[in-house]
């Protein structure tokens, strides 16, 4: 059998030339090899050895050596193609309104217009949804109440809820419920009562810097600070719920996230229910023209290594790790993804939710669904392999081709940060792993 090393591996040696690290994109595996190991994988002859082959089994059981005849970007494509016609999982999200009680001086949502769902858009949602699961029988649903803000209508969440979980039982459906709230109005109450009713597993919540920070950032519509309500909410309610708690990052707030990470740490006290991650503020439409603060692709690279992780480590909040195989970046390119709005709206991208010009179909009063096929097609034929640059790239099955939204909407590949950075960031988690080895 002729064999030979994955395109997708990436090494580095390190600078004590004892060890050097190989990280395969396609796989996920990461190893630090010693000179034995290093001249093994360099050496072809040796492979077929008999002496070899417990050496040369690891390295195929990591794909860091694959057979010869194997074309690694044919495998990619077909594993991408699975990944976007499977009909076995669906996306779903529901947008109860468009309304919101903040206003965050960088959100995209900014122009468009406040709309929450009437009964009648409650009832149409009920009966798309059953149509859809009738029609596509998936095994898994993954629900995500969004917004604007969700929580002011708890109500018709609590509605859809209720007529939903008697689908699920139907069809037997595992159902994975989670939400984008700012958290203002997610007391331990409310989180228990969404736990119970509507089977709420997991939230996500953005906290953007220390109180003086954050308040400036993300007020109430009236100016007035959010940070301690949300950060007290946060407190209770990871008792009962996993968080993710978002920082969206730019230049003016980067001074202080360690000082965040600090309060996070001292305030919030069950950490097994909290993942804390930064994100940079990236362009949207209908974003303000004015936020000039935004990092470069490799300035945020930088920060990842030099900023971010360090700090999550100090303060015990999270630990540095490598990207892994995502070759479907977003759902929102596949045939199972759709999100439902006020006036019975379907899109495609969050990142588009109100704006009429861009759904992909209109519910009707039956549930049944005028759709918009052109701009369907435009999303569900989207691929990152018609670019030969990303083709061509070894970040491929970790990137996916990046954000759909930036390729169609904003006419630029928008490449992941740590692409400018991937030796660096190998080394600190090879050196966070190793540490914690040494200290047990």
């Amino acid at each position: 059998m002729n064999l030979k090393r994955s395109k997708y591996n990436i090494t580095l040696p390190l600078r004590d030339g004892n060890e050097v690290l190989l990280y395969n994109t396609l796989s996920g595996a990461f190893v630090a090899l010693d000179k034995e190991h290093w001249s093994f994988y360099q050496n072809e002859e040796l492979w077929p050895k008999h002496v070899s082959r417990v050496k040369l089994e690891e390295f195929k059981k990591g794909g860091f050596i694959i057979e010869d005849s194997l074309d690694e970007l044919s495998l990619v494509s077909r594993n991408f193609m699975q990944l976007r016609y499977n009909p076995q999982v669906l996306f779903l999200t529901i947008s109860p309104t468009t309304a919101c009680n903040f206003r965050c001086r960088y959100c995209y949502e900014q122009n468009i217009p406040y709309r929450s769902m009437t009964p009648e858009d409650i009832e149409s949602t009920i009966k798309f949804t059953n149509n859809l699961i009738d029609n596509q029988k998936p095994r898994v649903v993954n629900l995500t109440w969004f917004g604007g803000e969700p929580l002011l209508e708890l109500d018709a969440i609590y509605r859809i809820s209720e007529r939903l979980d008697s689908l699920w039982d139907r069809y037997q459906i595992e159902c994975n419920v989670d939400m984008v709230t700012n958290g203002f109005h997610l007391t331990e109450n409310v989180c228990c009562s969404l736990k119970e009713k509507t089977g709420l597993k997991s939230v996500q919540i953005t906290v953007d810097g220390p109180k003086a920070i954050h308040d400036t950032r993300r007020p109430l519509a009236d100016g007035s600070g959010t940070f301690d309500v949300i950060l007290d909410n946060i407190r209770e309610i990871t008792n009962h719920v996993k968080v993710n708690l978002r920082i969206n990052l730019d230049k003016k707030n980067l001074p202080g996230l360690s000082s965040l990470f600090e309060i996070i740490s001292q305030r919030i006290e069950n950490k097994d229910n909290l993942r804390v991650y930064c994100s940079p503020v990236s362009t949207k439409i209908g974003q303000p023209a004015h936020l000039k603060e935004r990092f470069s692709l490799e300035e945020y690279g930088r920060i990842l290594v030099d900023n971010i992780f360090p700090a999550m480590i100090r303060y015990g909040l999270d630990k540095p790790e490598l990207p892994k195989p995502a070759l479907l970046h977003c759902a929102a390119i596949g045939s199972s993804c759709f999100a439902i709005e006020p006036e019975g709206r379907i899109q495609k991208c969050l990142d588009l939710v109100g704006r009429a010009e861009e759904q992909i179909g209109k519910i009707q009063k039956d549930g049944s669904v005028a759709w918009n096929m052109p701009r369907i097609l435009e999303w569900e034929l989207w691929s990152p392999l018609a670019d030969e640059s990303c083709a061509q790239c070894v970040f491929l099955p970790i990137c996916g081709g990046g954000c759909p939204f930036s390729n169609l909407r904003l006419g630029f590949r928008e490449c992941e940060p740590w692409k400018s950075n991937i030796y660096d960031l190998m080394e600190l988690v090879y050196k966070n792993n190793k540490d914690k080895e040494n200290h047990g």
